[in-house]
């Protein structure tokens, strides 16, 4: 089966490549600026387990840490913290965890600054330490 498309003939398999392409361009558009070696970024998140039930979110950065600033909203349930001048070095944004508290962890950029959300199940006490590298 032929279609016409923009004065061009497509055939099945044409129509398929050429909606890959421009899903693919839009995905390009989309995308963040890539981190170069000069960027300060988000490098790294580890989720280590700890007694009573508590969870320890680390996130990696690839030069000294700022100290971000932080918030949390009851309803529903987030902690937030915000980096400015830094980007998001990680390979994906969302961030499923399931433990405790936490159900996932967003990591988005925007106007040159990072916002970390840790999605809640409830509102929960925490604290935020900055050492080194790693917040």
């Amino acid at each position: 089966m032929n279609t016409k498309q923009g004065g061009i003939m497509l055939n099945k398999m044409g129509r398929y490549l050429y909606l890959y392409l421009a899903f693919g361009l839009l995905l390009a558009l989309f995308q963040s600026a890539p981190v170069t070696a000069g960027d300060l970024a988000i490098s790294g998140l580890d989720i280590v387990a700890l007694s009573g039930d508590k969870l320890q979110i680390q996130l990696q950065l690839n030069a000294a840490a700022p100290t971000p600033k932080v918030f949390k909203t009851d309803n529903p349930a987030r902690i937030a913290l915000d980096f400015s001048a830094v980007k998001n070095g990680l390979a994906k944004k969302m961030f499923p965890i399931n433990q405790g508290a936490i159900t996932s962890i967003y990591v988005a950029e925007a106007a040159n600054r990072v916002r970390v959300v840790v999605n809640l199940l409830e509102s929960t006490p925490y604290e935020t330490q900055v050492q080194g590298n790693k917040v």
